[in-house]
């Protein structure tokens, strides 16, 4: 379920390809933690695939919703990008990781209710290329543009989303 005061991320619900590559990505090195890559090294496939489906088959962790959702340059980079900023701009991360940051597909993981200091986290190491892999280095090029003020509002705008959001009405549905 993560724990919050040290940073570490809930896995909890996360999709077990993805959880798969990141667990294989510690292994080879390809993504660097001292603690993750010392247990992921002694792993075998059968035990990374035994482990993602573990994690992948729990429930994704309560958290309350915040009222009202956060503003500010977090949500706005989140929700809108940065187009003026930078000479190539930054999308939106709602465009890869999805509406309320619950993730998208096998790919692009929830980024809601995850720590702050985790997400911050990572994404200086991709800013700075110590985290790599992903689909078509996407995270590496983007993570590059970012400001460290944008890294921090960002993660905190995400950090305070719930994982389990109400559930909206769809389109041209009566109550």
């Amino acid at each position: 379920m993560g724990n919050m005061s040290a940073g570490f991320p809930a896995l909890a619900g996360l999709p077990a390809p993805y959880l798969e590559a990141q667990l294989a990505n510690f292994r080879t090195g390809m993504r660097a933690n001292p603690i993750m890559g010392g247990i992921a090294a002694h792993l075998t496939t059968a035990q990374i695939l035994s482990i993602s489906a573990y994690y992948a088959a729990l429930p994704v962790p309560q958290k309350p919703e915040p009222a009202p959702l956060p503003h500010g340059p977090g949500a706005a980079l989140a929700l809108d990008g940065d187009w003026n900023h930078t000479p190539a701009g930054v999308p939106p991360c709602g465009s890869c990781h999805g509406p309320f940051g619950l993730g998208v597909g096998e790919t692009f993981p929830r980024l809601a209710g995850q720590p702050q200091a985790y997400i911050a986290a990572q994404l200086a190491d991709w800013q700075t290329g110590r985290r790599k892999g992903g689909p078509l280095g996407l995270m590496g090029h983007v993570g590059g543009k970012l400001t460290a003020a944008q890294i921090d509002a960002v993660a905190a705008y995400y950090a305070a989303l719930s994982p389990n959001p109400p559930r909206l009405p769809k389109p041209g549905a009566s109550e």
